[in-house]
């Protein structure tokens, strides 16, 4: 075992490089050394990595098939949230790869186990999984199909808020009603997606969760925009962008990055004809455009390419600290995505 562990932390450091090949094959030599000792539970470790990593190289079949793989061994291990664990990893996968029929299957599976094990949490992260399929399965369908998505994805989420609150907890209930306001964005009802943002927003502060507030305060800046408040939009976003880094939320910090830019990039018109009649004023024969312009100037930020550093780092330590870490520390998906 303490062998795996090595293995595995070998891994991590090749994806924090993003030499995804030696990651594999690292990971491949855990999974053979557990597979041997019968640590069912390492087993299912080095497949989740090799699944991560598949993904972070664009291999999303492989990464498909290695998050079935440690989905069978959940399921041999009669474990009902790591079985639930590993069916949020197979959906993100299925879903981005289009297979969403599989992704639809593998979710009620979830849904009935989290029923059968009568875990209100268990079934709050099913009802939260399934929100966010119907939301991915509207986005790609068309006209009364989408509709039929979003009216699910609103089932979903009202079940969802209704759960949460059952459990008494602001964390969960935040998380409810943030995707409870993701589906009222995304059926154009705008006012009461910036309330239901705004009180989840309330509820992730009230606990301190940098995460939790960055993804709200990201949402309600959307809003903002689409009410043609463009400057309360970037004072909004740059908010969440604080909150991103001090989650160390790489994914979340480039969304709102490449938020930042799109409302700034709609705004340089305007501040370039305001910086053009101001010159005009001040200097009526100098050449005030070709200035503006090149002051306009705006960079997109980068995309994040393979797994998340600050993560890879905490994955690190926690290896060094336990030698093999318990898996329900080691989910890298971030419930707001």
């Amino acid at each position: 075992v303490a062998e795996a562990a090595a293995r595995l932390q070998q891994a991590l450091c090749h994806a924090l490089h993003e030499e995804h090949s030696q990651a594999v094959a690292a990971c491949g030599d855990a999974e053979e050394l557990c597979r041997d000792a019968g640590y069912l539970e390492g087993e299912a470790q080095a497949l989740w990595l090799t699944a991560e990593v598949r993904a972070a190289d664009s291999k999303l079949e492989e990464a498909i098939d290695a998050a079935r793989a440690r989905l069978a061994i959940a399921e041999r291990l009669e474990d009902s949230r790591l079985q639930v664990r590993a069916t949020t990893l197979l959906v993100g996968f299925l879903v981005a790869a289009g297979h969403f029929e599989e992704a639809e299957r593998a979710v009620g599976g979830a849904q009935l186990l989290a029923q059968d094990a009568n875990d209100v949490r268990l079934q709050l992260d099913v009802l939260l999984l399934l929100v966010r399929l119907h939301l991915q399965r509207a986005s790609h369908a068309i006209d009364t199909s989408a509709k039929a998505q979003l009216a699910k994805a609103a089932k979903a989420a009202g079940d969802a808020v209704q759960t949460a609150t059952g459990l008494g907890e602001k964390g969960p209930r935040g998380m409810a009603l943030y995707w409870k306001a993701q589906v009222l964005l995304s059926d154009g009802r705008y006012q009461d997606a910036q309330r239901m943002a705004s009180d989840a927003e309330a509820l992730f502060r009230h606990i301190q969760s940098d995460q939790g507030q960055g993804a709200c305060l990201h949402l309600s800046g959307a809003l903002h925009a689409v009410f043609g408040q463009a400057d309360r939009a970037l004072d909004t976003f740059e908010r969440a962008l604080a909150f991103a880094q001090a989650a160390k939320d790489g994914n979340l910090e480039y969304e709102v990055s490449m938020s930042i830019h799109n409302v700034s990039r709609q705004l340089q018109p305007q501040q370039q004809q305001a910086a053009a009649a101001r010159a005009q004023l001040m200097m009526p024969v100098a050449d005030a455009g070709a200035a503006s312009e090149a002051g306009a100037v705006s960079m997109a930020p980068a995309q994040p390419k393979g797994l998340d550093p600050g993560w890879v780092r905490k994955q690190l330590m926690t290896f060094v600290r336990d030698v093999i870490a318990n898996e329900e520390e080691m989910e890298v998906d971030s419930p707001f995505m």
